[in-house]
C-alpha cells in the first residue's frame, strides 16, 4: 500500500449534504473544467488538519459541540483500510505540520488532546479491538438504547463464541488494558526511574506469586471464587481453557492476568533496560580471545563440556583477571541475572553455531558461580554454585519455546515424551510399570539439571493426546481428575515436598490436548523414587534415565548437594 496515494479521509463536495460535522467539505473550485478532479492525499490532509486546529464553524463562530477527538474518531471509523496505516500516515503528517504553528495556549490545548488520541489507538489492546470490532449503523432498536440518531455508526465488539476466544480477548484486550493502566500509573507515581524503584514495584507482585504457587491447584479448580490467588491459578494453569472466562476490563480474570503476569513481565523488561552494563555488553568487548581459544583447541572440537568453560576462563590470561573485578564491581548480580546475560551473550558468541549442546551454558554458569564472589555464594547452595530452586539455564531456554518448537526437538537430556502417564497402550489397561516410566522421569529431572516431560506424545513425536489417558478417568473434568490423581501418585512415589519443584499444565497442540511437567531445576533436595517397596535414585544421561547404585548415590549427593 502506498501511504501517498491513498486516500485517508471521508469527504464531500460543498454542494453535496456532509454526513456529519466532521466530515471533510472540499470547495467546489477543486472541479476542472466541469470535470470532478478527486482530491489528491495532500490536498485532504491539509483540509483535515485546518478542521483540528480551527475546529468546525457555525455562523463565522466556532462550534462549542465540536472535539478534536470526535473528529479523529470520525474520519478512523469511516477509513476502511488498515487503521495503523491511517494513524501511522495521519500522526506523521500532523507532527510535522505543527512544528510550523505558533504555540499558542489554545494549540497546546488541543495539541495535547489528539496526541492523547494518538496515543491511546496506538496501544497494544487498541490494535487487538480493532481485529475484533464489528462497524456497524444504529437501527430504530439500537438508536433508542444508546440514545443517538437513528442511522449513527458505530462499533461494538461481540460476546466471544468459545472458551479459546474468551482466553484470547482475555489476554489482548481486558487484562491489556489494565496492564496499560498499570503502566501510565507507573509512570504518574515515578519521575525519573532507577533500579530500586522497579525492584520495589516487583517485590509485591512476586511475593503474591510466591504465595499463591504454595496453594491448592485442585481447590482453586473447584471454587468459582473470586479469591486473587485461586484466580492466578486458575489462569497460569489452563482452567480457562475448558471454560469461560470473563475478558472485560474490570473483572478479576483481567486484573490478575493484567497485574502478575503482563505488568510483571514490562516490569522485569524495565528492570533489565535500567541495569548498569550487562555482563554480555562487557564481555563481548573481550571476544577476540574466543577465537584464539577455539583455534587452540580445534583438536578436541569441544566434545566435552568442560572445555567451554577452559576456554571462558582459562584460555585467554587478561580475562582471568577482568571477570574478578566485573563481579566485585556489581554486588547485585545474582544467578538468574547472570543467566539472562549468558543467554544475550550466546546470540553474539564467536562459536555459536559450534556448540549445539545448550547443557554446556550450565557448566558455564555453575563454573562462574562457583569461582568467582557475587551476591549468591553467601547463599544456601544446592550443588556448586547452584542456588536451590535456580532455573536451569537450558530449561529456561527450552521455556521460550513453543509446545510444537519443543517435538521438533525431540527427545534428549532435558526432553522427554510420554504416550500416556498411567494406560498401557498395548493391553488397553491401567499399567503400574507405565506409570513408573513416567515418574522416573520426573525424578531423574529433579535429581539433574531440570527438563520437561510431555505426556500424550510418542516416542516418533507423533502427537496423540491425552485421550487414552483420560480413559482411566470417570469424572466429566478430566483435567481436574487428572491433576488430583497424579498429586497423589507423586505424593505417594517421590514425597508430598516435591510439588513445589514442577509445574503441571495442559497444552493444545494442533487438535490434541497435551499435559506438559516442567521441572525448572535441580531440587533442593535429593529425590527418591518408591517403587515395589523400595527407594531407588535416578539422575539423567544425555537422552535416558539411569538408576545410580548406592556407591554412586552417595557420591553424587555430595557433589550435588554439598554446603557452602
Amino acid at each position: 500500500m502506498n501511504l501517498e496515494e491513498t486516500p485517508f479521509y471521508s469527504y464531500c463536495f460543498r454542494t453535496e449534504e456532509p454526513e456529519d460535522k466532521y466530515q471533510l467539505v472540499i470547495r467546489k473550485d477543486m472541479y476542472s473544467d466541469g470535470t470532478i478532479v478527486y482530491p489528491d492525499n495532500d490536498a485532504l490532509f491539509e483540509a483535515f488538519f485546518s478542521l483540528l486546529i480551527k475546529g468546525r464553524k457555525v455562523g463565522g463562530k466556532a462550534d462549542p459541540l465540536f472535539r478534536q477527538r470526535n473528529c479523529l474518531n470520525f474520519h478512523y471509523l469511516e477509513y476502511t483500510g488498515d487503521k495503523q496505516d491511517w494513524l501511522r500516515y495521519t500522526k506523521r503528517r500532523y507532527l510535522s505540520r505543527k512544528e510550523n504553528l505558533k504555540p499558542t495556549p489554545l494549540l497546546v490545548e488541543i495539541d495535547q488532546e489528539i496526541m492523547e488520541w494518538f496515543s491511546e489507538k496506538e496501544k497494544k489492546s487498541s490494535q487487538y479491538g480493532d481485529t475484533i470490532r464489528i462497524y456497524t449503523t444504529a437501527d430504530e432498536r439500537e438508536s433508542e438504547r444508546m440514545e443517538i440518531p437513528e442511522g449513527t455508526k458505530y462499533t461494538y465488539i461481540p460476546e466471544a463464541k468459545s472458551f479459546s476466544e474468551a482466553l484470547e480477548r482475555l489476554k489482548n484486550l481486558g487484562a491489556q488494558q489494565y496492564c496499560e493502566y498499570l503502566q501510565r500509573e507507573f509512570f504518574r507515581k515515578y519521575a525519573q526511574l532507577d533500579l530500586e524503584l522497579i525492584s520495589d514495584e516487583l517485590t509485591p507482585i512476586r511475593s503474591f506469586i510466591e504465595k499463591a504457587e504454595k496453594l491448592s491447584r485442585k481447590e482453586a479448580f473447584g471454587k468459582a471464587d473470586q479469591d486473587p490467588s485461586n484466580e492466578y491459578l486458575r489462569l497460569k494453569h489452563g482452567y480457562y481453557l475448558n471454560h469461560m472466562c470473563d475478558w472485560t476490563f474490570g473483572g478479576l480474570p483481567s486484573r490478575i492476568y493484567g497485574e502478575y503476569f503482563l505488568f510483571r513481565e514490562w516490569l522485569e523488561a524495565q528492570m533489565q533496560a535500567y541495569a548498569p552494563k550487562s555482563f554480555a555488553d562487557w564481555f563481548l568487548g573481550e571476544t577476540a580471545w574466543a577465537e584464539v581459544a577455539w583455534q587452540r583447541n580445534t583438536g578436541n572440537g569441544y566434545q566435552h563440556k568442560q572445555d567451554l568453560a577452559a576456554v571462558f576462563l582459562n584460555a585467554y590470561r587478561p580475562l582471568q583477571q577482568k571477570i574478578p573485578s566485573y563481579f566485585q564491581k556489581y554486588k547485585q548480580i545474582d544467578r538468574e541475572y547472570l543467566t539472562y546475560q549468558i543467554f544475550r551473550f550466546r546470540e553474539h558468541f564467536p562459536l555459536k553455531g559450534r556448540i549445539e549442546d545448550i547443557s554446556y551454558f550450565d557448566d558455564l554458569i555453575e563454573m562462574l558461580m562457583d569461582q568467582y564472589p557475587s551476591a549468591d555464594n553467601a547463599k544456601e547452595k544446592s550443588g556448586p554454585g547452584l542456588v536451590a530452586g535456580d532455573k536451569s539455564f537450558a530449561v529456561t531456554e527450552l521455556y521460550r519455546l513453543d509446545d510444537t518448537a519443543i517435538i521438533e526437538k525431540g527427545e534428549g537430556k532435558y526432553i522427554e515424551f510420554k504416550s500416556t502417564f498411567s494406560y498401557d497402550l498395548r493391553q488397553n489397561k491401567k499399567s503400574a510399570e507405565v506409570e513408573h516410566s513416567a515418574l522416573k522421569t520426573i525424578a531423574a529431572f529433579l535429581n539433574s539439571y531440570g527438563g520437561i516431560l510431555l505426556i500424550g506424545v510418542e516416542d516418533n513425536r507423533n502427537v496423540i493426546g491425552m485421550e487414552s489417558e483420560y480413559k482411566l478417568l470417570s469424572k466429566p473434568d478430566k483435567q481436574d481428575q487428572f491433576c488430583t490423581r497424579f498429586d497423589d501418585i507423586v505424593s505417594k512415589n517421590l514425597g508430598s515436598g516435591t510439588h513445589k519443584d514442577f509445574d503441571l499444565s495442559f497444552v493444545k497442540v494442533g487438535d490434541k490436548e497435551v499435559c506438559r511437567i516442567v521441572v525448572p531445576a535441580r531440587a533442593a533436595a535429593p529425590v527418591f523414587l518408591v517403587h515395589n517397596g523400595d527407594h531407588h535414585f535416578y539422575i539423567r544421561r544425555q537422552a535416558s534415565t539411569e538408576k545410580l547404585n548406592i556407591s554412586q548415590v552417595t557420591q553424587y549427593i555430595n557433589t550435588h548437594w554439598k554446603q557452602s
